[in-house]
């Protein structure tokens, strides 16, 4: 059997490209990135992290830890874990002269402590401009701001997608603006976008196929009604733009990622006979003709769950993910 996913995906590939190269590059944040990734550098990216340091502070204090935040003489931050106060000390890793730390509880000279207590609570975001450089992360649930995970898997890998669109060089340095993470922007790139497929296949509980069809209709969504321009300039335009992305293209197609691909699928049928290709009508015949029976009624369940899919935990987890805030409110004593 030929595996086709990796031709799948770079379908939908071609299809994020040619559809923001269509568009004059002021025409929306994405052209932006496809046409001119260098005048990109001081806006607010979209799908991107807030900022670096409350990202890596509230993943530590997330494993069960808490932190109090010093900086050296030389700017450089650092953390003290547990009470917060200096057992050991160190060569500062930036100016790599002073000492940072201490000793029985007290700071070395010129060490300056910046919190009060320690924080053991999430670490308010200070949004920075432009790209900040992340390692891919398999969460499932994993997101930034308050876009659901699906919506933020899906921007996420388009803007991936569009960033690699430009030269290495021009790449490289957008990438590594904030932080250097990236160090070979088509490998970084194409691990984010690859990891984002995976990932979402496993949150739309789809395979290869669905998942392609399933953001080529996005994506023909996005063509008929184009999203709105912005400039980015503010991390508020930037959570705007990122909600109205999930209202307007992503939200209406995965309420029933099942009914979607099936009206998609009908689409390209239609498509194809207009242009006197009937082998996708022929298909759908052979298709009815297939015997509903037994079996077919107990995996399905065509009158419950025909908008799911098949009838596992899965599919449901999938279906209850597509409208997660409203099923979040109808039904708190769910956790899927």
């Amino acid at each position: 059997r030929i595996d086709n996913s990796n031709l799948l995906m770079k379908s939908v590939i071609a299809h994020v490209i040619a559809l923001h190269a269509s568009m004059p590059p002021e025409a929306s944040p994405l052209a932006t990135l496809l046409h001119r990734l260098d005048k990109c550098q001081n806006i607010f990216i979209l799908a991107c992290i807030s900022d670096i340091e409350a990202v890596l502070l509230s993943a530590v204090i997330a494993s069960g830890g808490q932190v109090t935040r010093y900086s050296c003489e030389c700017g450089s931050k650092y953390v003290i874990a547990n009470c917060g106060q200096a057992m050991e000390a160190m060569r500062c890793p930036d100016c790599k002269t002073r000492t940072i730390g201490g000793g029985d509880h007290k700071s070395a000279a010129g060490n300056r402590r910046l919190d009060n207590k320690p924080i053991a609570g999430p670490i308010a975001s200070n949004d920075q401009a432009g790209y900040i450089g992340e390692s891919t992360n398999q969460t499932m649930m994993h997101s930034v701001r308050s876009m659901p995970p699906i919506s933020y898997r899906i921007l996420h890998l388009f803007v991936h997608v569009l960033i690699s669109g430009s030269s290495p060089a021009v790449t490289n340095n957008f990438l590594q603006k904030n932080n250097q993470v990236a160090t070979n922007a088509e490998q970084y790139c194409m691990d984010h976008i690859q990891n984002d497929w995976n990932v979402l296949k496993v949150i739309l509980n789809c395979n290869d196929e669905n998942l392609a069809l399933l953001l080529h209709s996005i994506l023909s969504l996005m063509t008929q009604n184009p999203p709105p321009a912005s400039a980015l300039k503010t991390p508020a335009e930037r959570e705007e733009w990122e909600t109205n992305f999930t209202r307007n293209y992503v939200s209406p197609q995965t309420k029933s990622v099942t009914e979607t691909i099936a009206n998609f699928r009908t689409m390209l049928d239609t498509a194809s006979a207009a242009q006197g290709n009937n082998s996708g009508i022929i298909e759908s015949w052979i298709n009815q003709t297939q015997a509903i029976d037994d079996e077919h009624h107990a995996r399905f369940l065509p009158r419950l769950w025909r908008k799911i899919g098949i009838n596992s935990f899965e599919n449901f987890r999938a279906h209850f993910n597509g409208n997660l805030s409203q099923n979040q409110k109808d039904f708190p004593f769910l956790s899927v």
